[in-house]
This record gives structure tokens, C-alpha cells and sequence, in this order.
């Protein structure tokens, strides 16, 4: 159990071992039941691997979700296959235990599975899933354009996922670097995770990356970064996802009249962060779609990207704050405000307790009041 318990935290028993303050070969015993830690120490390794105490006890390991088997679509610079993060595979476990938590909670209230979830194949072309995906979130193009805001077009287009159904919750305390995102597949609760370490431009073209993957009904974890020439299936499919998401965020023919009205050519940086504020994207997605459309050449493209990356680079780090310093909107923005409402209306349907409801929302009860004014009504999706 020990042994189990270690691993599916993603801990070695170097790494375990130097947390727990103990000698790799004294962890090595424990393990292999030639010794036995104290209670202290069992609670020492229940903090760390994120487990209750009581499971230490069982006869055998539980048979509960295992990360280690989500299909990895993240691709490093190195070529190397990286592990995850042991607090990347805490967040990840909770999301699947909230998801299956709210999954069961609408099956009780009687809702039923979402029509879209693995409705497509991927054979369709991407402008024409991108304007299905514009018909499913019911975004137009005149409110997208009057955002002019990366902030406001991210909460925008995640009101716009939560409103059909779909759960999204916020990881904190991870690198970008490790993972943009993730999808989790359950027909009553699809989950995206959005890494709130990134910027809101980021978030969003990773919100419409995992929202096709949910279309397509294949989970996994992603970083968006795609190989030059796709091979694998895998490597292809991520290629489609960004070209989907690309494409619902800044439609071909939309760009195309918004070039002609301009008229400025040669396009030069500046009117690449004039159309990136229109469509409230980040540079490197208009550069892209001015690459995709044959405005610029893959030169300056090149050229253009490692600018931005540069400037992107030399910026302040995002902190972890969700739109300000209100506690209750941080709560609300991590656990997703269609979780938040889904958690008290069980409440309110007598279907969980009040210690359920500060459980789940990881909230003192005291607290929850302040969270109620953040959950401004959502569109039924029954």
C-alpha cells in the first residue's frame, strides 16, 4: 500500500524519501513490510502522497483513477517525455473526483448526458467544427469583437462553456510549461482544467483546444505546443485541435474582410496587436492566422513569434489572484462557477450536507455565504 500510494503521487523513492526525512533504505522497508512506520510517520507520508490515513490499512490498493494512464499529448523542446509533477497529479486527481462527484449529482436531478460530448470524428474541416463550436457556446462574432479585453474575453468564453454543461476549474501552482490544460471525459460533467499561471489570452485558446477535444470525446493532458510535421496520430490530432480553436477564435473570413477594411500592408507588429486587442487573442494566434492565411511569409512569421515570446518572456510572472484580491471570486474562479452552483443547489435539494458542501468547494463554512454573490445565474443546458 506504502509503495502504491508513493507512486501514484508521482514520487521516486529518492524524492519520497528526502520529503519524509527518512533514509531511502529505511522507505525501501517500510514498503517491503520488513519494518513499520509510527503513526506519526503515517501521517507524515498521508500529507505528502495525499492520501487518508485509513488507506494504509486496506488488504490491497483501491481501484480509483489512475493519471499516470491520461493520454500525455504535451510535446517538450528537449524531445524528452517528462513526468508529471506530484502536485500536478494532486490537481488532476481532485478534478476527477469533483467530476465524478458532479456527474453523479445530475444523474440524481435527473439531467441527462450532454448531446455534444464525442459528437464529431475529426474528419470535419476545422472552420466548419469551429462554426459548430460557435453554435454550441452561442458566441457571435459582434459580441466577441466588443470585448477588447484578454481578461473579459476569457471569463466570456468559460461563462460560455459552463453555460452548456461543461465544468471548468482553474490549476494553480503549475508551471506552464508543464501543462496549458487538460480534458476530462464523462458525457454528464466534461472537465476542462485551465492553468491559471498563464495569461487570460493563453487560457482562452487552450479553453477551445480542450473543447474540441471534449467534441472529439478523447481526454488527455496538453501543452499546445504541435510537431513541425505531425506524424503520429496523436501529433496530428493536436495539430487539428489548435487549428479548430484557431479558427473559432479568429474565423478566416471574419480576418479576411478585417484585413481588406485595414488595408496596411506590409503587416507590421503594430497592426498584429491592433487585430490581436479586436479579437481579444494573443499576437502569436493573429501571426499564426496571417501565416495559415498566406498574408506573411513563414519568415516573418518566425520573426514576428520570437519577438512576442521575448517581450512575453521580460513580463512579470502571473500571480495566482482570479480577478483581484476578493477571496470569494478566487474560490469561485478555481472551482468554476458552474461546480460552485451545481455544489449548493445538491445543498438545497437536500441531496449533500453542509460539511459536503465545505469539503467539496474547500471552504470553511463560515465562508461559504460570501461566495453566493459570485454565482451570477448560468443559462439551464437541460
Amino acid at each position: 500500500m506504502l509503495r502504491w500510494a508513493r507512486k501514484t503521487a508521482g514520487y521516486d523513492v529518492a524524492a519520497a524519501a528526502q520529503e519524509l526525512k527518512q533514509s531511502e533504505e529505511r522507505l525501501l522497508q517500510w514498503e517491503q513490510g520488513k519494518a513499520y512506520p509510527s503513526i506519526a510517520q503515517l501521517r507524515r507520508m498521508s500529507d505528502l502522497y495525499k492520501r487518508p490515513t485509513a488507506v494504509f490499512y486496506l488488504p490491497e490498493p483501491p481501484q480509483d483513477f489512475s493519471v499516470q494512464r491520461l493520454p500525455d499529448f504535451r510535446r517538450f523542446p528537449d524531445g524528452e517525455r517528462h513526468p508529471l509533477s506530484p502536485h500536478l497529479i494532486y490537481l488532476i486527481r481532485e478534478a476527477h473526483e469533483r467530476q465524478e462527484w458532479a456527474a453523479q449529482i445530475r444523474q440524481e436531478m435527473g439531467m441527462k448526458p450532454l448531446s455534444f460530448v464525442g459528437s464529431v470524428t475529426g474528419d470535419e474541416p476545422p472552420d466548419v467544427l469551429a462554426q459548430r463550436i460557435r453554435e454550441i457556446l452561442d458566441v457571435r462574432m459582434e459580441d466577441q469583437v466588443s470585448w477588447r479585453s484578454t481578461v473579459r474575453a476569457r471569463r466570456q468564453w468559460v461563462e460560455s462553456c459552463e453555460a452548456k454543461g461543461v465544468i471548468v476549474f482553474q490549476l494553480h501552482g503549475v508551471d506552464p510549461q508543464e501543462t496549458r490544460g487538460l480534458a476530462l471525459m464523462n458525457p454528464l460533467a466534461p472537465t476542462i482544467c485551465l492553468n491559471s499561471r498563464d495569461v487570460d489570452s493563453a487560457r482562452v485558446f487552450t479553453l477551445i483546444h480542450e473543447f474540441t477535444h471534449i467534441l472529439l470525446g478523447i481526454e488527455g493532458i496538453s501543452d499546445l505546443r504541435v510537431a513541425a510535421e505531425p506524424r503520429t496520430r496523436d501529433e496530428k490530432r493536436e495539430v487539428y485541435c489548435n487549428a479548430v480553436a484557431a479558427e473559432t477564435l479568429v474565423p478566416s473570413k471574419h480576418l479576411q474582410r478585417t484585413l481588406r477594411a485595414m488595408a496596411a500592408f506590409p503587416l507590421e507588429d503594430k497592426q498584429v496587436g491592433r487585430l490581436a486587442g479586436q479579437y481579444s487573442v494573443s499576437r502569436e494566434v493573429i501571426a499564426r492566422r496571417l501565416l495559415t492565411l498566406k498574408y506573411i511569409s513563414r519568415t516573418t512569421y518566425e520573426e514576428m513569434r520570437a519577438r512576442f515570446l521575448r517581450e512575453y518572456e521580460k513580463a512579470p510572472p502571473k500571480g495566482e489572484s482570479e480577478g483581484g484580491p476578493s477571496y470569494a471570486r478566487t474560490i469561485v474562479s478555481r472551482r468554476g462557477r458552474a461546480f460552485t452552483r451545481l455544489v449548493f443547489d445538491a445543498y438545497a435539494d437536500s441531496l449533500i450536507t453542509l460539511r459536503d458542501v465545505s469539503s467539496l468547494l474547500g471552504v470553511k463554512v463560515n465562508h461559504l455565504e460570501s461566495l453566493k454573490p459570485e454565482l451570477t445565474p448560468l443559462t439551464s443546458f437541460a
